[in-house]
């Protein structure tokens, strides 16, 4: 398995950077399953991560947040796919079956 650091890239930012530009842009999307899917990993399909990536590449995104990913699955495929086309991956961490309780929060 290749390190975190093979595969991410750091997204970074200078005060100098937001204050020319005087923002911050990602041109994402949300890149999530249809409803009532029971498909439960947008990134477990190579070859549909590498279709999208390019038809997002060329609309400008360069940013997706991902929802639905199980840890059991490996998702270099995907990530490869994404990094090659210069897009950032954001993953949700939640399994999509947990919550906060929040009895005694004030």
């Amino acid at each position: 398995m290749p390190s975190l650091s093979k595969v991410c890239t750091a997204v970074t930012s200078s005060a100098r950077d937001r204050r020319e530009t005087n923002h911050l842009s990602y041109p994402g999307i949300a890149y999530t399953l249809p409803p009532l899917s029971e498909v439960r990993d947008r990134l477990k399909d190579t070859k549909q991560c590498e279709i999208d990536a390019k038809l997002m590449a060329d609309i400008g995104v360069n940013t997706v947040r991902v929802y639905q990913v199980e840890a059991k699955n490996s998702h270099d495929g995907c990530m490869e796919a994404f990094d090659k086309q210069g897009i950032y991956v954001w993953i949700e961490l939640d399994s999509g079956f947990t919550s906060f309780d929040s009895v005694g929060i004030p």
